[in-house]
Order: C-alpha cells, then sequence, then structure tokens
C-alpha cells in the first residue's frame, strides 16, 4: 500500500539520521555531513533547498518530521477505506475525546487560573482557549495509586500536537541533551517525560503556530508518587531513583542554591500521565493570524444519508435472537463441554471517560464424585481486553501470570499430569478466551474472578455500556 511504502521511506530517513548523528559525535567533516544529508532529502524532499550547517539542533527538527509523518500516515490508515475522509473522520482516527470548554464556565476560569498563577516573567500571557481531552488508554493505564497527583503542564511546537493526542506523550528514544534543542534545563533529568508547574517555563517550550501564530500546552495529571528532590543535574537518569516514582528539579532562588532555573518534574513511565486539557495561549509579541479551515463535515453527512445501515437503531441493543447467538459454550465445562453448575454472579464496573474496568466473579460447584478436567470459556468483543484472572478452589487462591505460549503449556501439562491444580489462559480466537483450570475436586467450590478493560462506544450523544449476556446463563435464557 501507499502507506506502507512511505513508512518504509520513513524508516530509512530515519536510520540516516542516526548515522549523521554517529558522523557528527566522531568529528566528521562538515562535506561529508551534508552528502549524508543529501541522501536524506532524497528521501524525504523539501519543497525548498536547504544547505543548514548540520547540528543536532537540525537533526533533531527532521526527527521531529519523520515523527510527524508517521503520525500523518496513522491517521490516514485509520481512514483507508476513505479516500477524502472528512473531519470528523479525522478526529475519529485520533481515538482522542476532545471537548471545548465554554469560555464563561467555572472549569475554563480554574483552568485559565492555574495556568496564570506562576509565571516568573514580565511578558504578558493570554490564553485564548481550552480543551477538555480524554485518552482512552491513558485513562486505563494511569497509575492513580501512586498518590500525590499534581496539575502540571507540558508546552511543545504546534506540530507535534497531533501525535500527543493520538499516541500521548512518550519517553524520547534517545537521551534528550543530545538533540541540541533550544531549552534551558530539559534534558538535565536524564531520559524521562517533563513537566513544570509554571507557564513562564512552559514558554521555552513553545513555539508560535505558523497557521495562526498561536501556541499549545497540555495540563495533565501526573502520578508523581514518591518524587526525589534534586538539585544537581543527573543526565544519566533513566528511570527514578530506587524507592522513588519521580523527581523534581528544584528551581534556584534566592535562599536555595541549585542548578535548575525553572522547577522541573520529570517521570519516566507514561502511565503515570494523563492529559486533561489543551490550551491555546498566545505571548504579546506573537502575531496572532485569522485562520478559518474547512472542517468537511458535509461529506461525512452526504454519506450518513446514503447509508443510513450505519447507524445502529434501538432494537440493536436488546438481546439477540436465540438462532443468531454464537455456538459457542461459555462458563465454566469440562473437557466434553458439559457445563458445571454456575451458583452465582457478582460483577463490578466502573466507569471512566470513555473507558469501563470490569470486574467479575462467578461461582461454580464441581457436583461430580470424581476430579474432572476442567476449562472456563469467556467471549469478549474487539474492543475488550483480559487484564487478569484469579481462581479460589477450596481457598486455594490463584493468580495468572502472562508467560509465553509454549512454555505455559508444558507446565500446565506436567502439573495436571501429576494430579496438581492447574490454569492456563489462551486465545482460541480474537473473542475467545479460554482459561484451563485442570484437576478440579470432587465437590469443591470454585470461585472465577475476571477482570477486564473495555472502550465505551459513543453515539447520538450517548455513551453505551454492553455486558456480555453469557456471564449469567440462566437470565440470557429467560430474556430469550
Amino acid at each position: 500500500s501507499v502507506s506502507k511504502s512511505l513508512l518504509l521511506k520513513v524508516s530509512k530517513a530515519e536510520g540516516i539520521l542516526l548515522q549523521v548523528k554517529t558522523a557528527l559525535d566522531e568529528g566528521t567533516e562538515e562535506v561529508a555531513l551534508q552528502e549524508m544529508m543529501m541522501e536524506f532529502y532524497q528521501v524525504i524532499p523539501h519543497k525548498t533547498e536547504v544547505h543548514c550547517k548540520v547540528s543536532k539542533k537540525l537533526l533533531s527538527r527532521k526527527q521531529d518530521l519523520c515523527q510527524l509523518i508517521r503520525d500523518m500516515l496513522n491517521i490516514r490508515e485509520t481512514n483507508v477505506s476513505c479516500p477524502n475522509p472528512s473531519s470528523l473522520a479525522k478526529y475519529r482516527a485520533l481515538r482522542c475525546k476532545i471537548e471545548a470548554v465554554d469560555s464563561t464556565s467555572y472549569e475554563f476560569l480554574n483552568v485559565k487560573q492555574q495556568v496564570l498563577k506562576n509565571n516568573y516573567n514580565d511578558s504578558p500571557v493570554r490564553i485564548l482557549q481550552v480543551y477538555r481531552v480524554g485518552r482512552i488508554s491513558e485513562t486505563a493505564e494511569f497509575l492513580s495509586s501512586l498518590g500525590n497527583i499534581r496539575s502540571l503542564f507540558h508546552a511543545s511546537s504546534v506540530h507535534n500536537f497531533m501525535g500527543i493526542l493520538s499516541r500521548g506523550l512518550l519517553m524520547p528514544k534517545v537521551v534528550v541533551e543530545d538533540h541540541g534543542l533550544e531549552r534551558t534545563d530539559i534534558g538535565n533529568l536524564g531520559s524521562g517525560i517533563y513537566f513544570s508547574d509554571s507557564i513562564s517555563a512552559s514558554i521555552k517550550y513553545s513555539s508560535p503556530g505558523e497557521m495562526d501564530g498561536t501556541r499549545l500546552l497540555a495540563v495533565c495529571d501526573v502520578a508523581l508518587g514518591s518524587c526525589a528532590d534534586l538539585y544537581q543535574r543527573d543526565y544519566s537518569l533513566n528511570n527514578a531513583p530506587s524507592g522513588y516514582d519521580s523527581v523534581h528539579g528544584v528551581r534556584r532562588t534566592a535562599g536555595i542554591s541549585s542548578d535548575f532555573e525553572d522547577d522541573e518534574f520529570v517521570v519516566y513511565k507514561t502511565c503515570q500521565i494523563k492529559i486533561r486539557y489543551i490550551v491555546k495561549f498566545c505571548l504579546a509579541e506573537d502575531q496572532i493570524k485569522p485562520f478559518q479551515p474547512a472542517t468537511g463535515v458535509e461529506l461525512e453527512q452526504d454519506n450518513n444519508k446514503q447509508e443510513p445501515q450505519c447507524h445502529l437503531p434501538h432494537e440493536s441493543y436488546a438481546l439477540p435472537n436465540a438462532n443468531l447467538l454464537t455456538p459457542v459454550k461459555t462458563g465454566l465445562q469440562d473437557t466434553l463441554g458439559n457445563p458445571v453448575p454456575l451458583e452465582g454472579v457478582h460483577i463490578k464496573a466502573r466507569i471512566i471517560d470513555f473507558v469501563a474496568q470490569v470486574v467479575m466473579f462467578q461461582n461454580y460447584t464441581n457436583q461430580n464424585s470424581k476430579p474432572i478436567e476442567a476449562k472456563y470459556v469467556f467471549p469478549l468483543d474487539d474492543k475488550a481486553a483480559v487484564c487478569g484472572f484469579e481462581a479460589f478452589i477450596n481457598g486455594k487462591h490463584v493468580i495468572g501470570e502472562v508467560k509465553e505460549k509454549k512454555q505455559a503449556h508444558r507446565e500446565y501439562r506436567k502439573a495436571v499430569s501429576q494430579g496438581h491444580g492447574a490454569y492456563l489462559m489462551d486465545q482460541d480466537a480474537p473473542d475467545i478466551f479460554v482459561i484451563s483450570v485442570g484437576n478440579l475436586p470432587p465437590n469443591s467450590t470454585v470461585v472465577i474472578k475476571m477482570t477486564y478493560i473495555t472502550e465505551l462506544s459513543f453515539q447520538h450523544g450517548c455513551i453505551t455500556f454492553h455486558l456480555p449476556a453469557s456471564v449469567s446463563p440462566w437470565q440470557q435464557d429467560k430474556a430469550l
């Protein structure tokens, strides 16, 4: 495909940049470096000829360009079935919820006050717009259990924000001080993701956009956990020091001796970050230009009229007819498919933004007088993912562990042959998970605990949450 061919070119271009960086570090002459860069420009053509002196700053900009192309190709690949996707289709491809916050609301004023609170410069800052943001993966993975959650800022060039919205804030591929970026403290605490609590520090990280001259910053919830205060640079950090979850470069003041001009907060795991808002702002010296892009909503509306079947009717939320149900048997059963009696079901679900976390307990009793080799079958749709499972047999607690498939099967068969209880979780099909329980003692009580997360659909202004009817077969039969 065209996208695949372009991705191969981007990979080649990134390889050339790596070679140039290595040559630059080795002190290669400028003429040779320019020849290497010409190969890069042949792979990634530019509108105008470029004859800039090769520096780490230049290589950093070209690396950002490669990442931007990747992000654009990912959006295009998501809409591959539509040759001219509308603005709404491109927005959905970001897989990120974005809502404009009313400028007269308390929420807007609260965010504005937070952003402007710590400004150590004389340059005034004007807040233009605030957008509420929700990313599904961040919501599901956010380690709120670490505690010490701070609302902090991360600013960047405007062209980086499409990637930030679609894939989140990522760990740098290389140590940032090698890039030669125009920042004061960036990289001083190693290879992590940097935040600040002041707009004056964030300004150094931002630059006006070419389209309208405005700037952007992300307001994030950051789970700092146990945070180590540091007063000296440490370029070697790839993780927080032992016993800590993050680091804080303390700002130098009249009473505090420090290497840092601004407060810098650094985390080394993306699961400690959740983007809450994107703030559009400008400085007094920024040249703001009018910008009214065509949204292309009309095309999608016309498509919807031509294909009304794309809208799910209300009847689709009901249980399907029995003749349409999948023939796959679900629940705890022996190797022949005979069900083990289900005694009870308990379900807890927590909905956060566009994600639901479901914890399900099912109680079974083996009424056979002999031990049986049992398995548990659980159906999931393509929007769900199993986080883990636990089992309790006559008071014995077993917790699932991810292992290489062949090794897991060998260990399971060995345990079963020795008469021990064993568990093996596998994926028979994209939407079917199977847990092999192994030897189930006679007259034993089994409690299966399954935890999974699922993406919620948003249609006609409503969020819908579905629970598989097979978790309680007798209720499903009554409904049918």
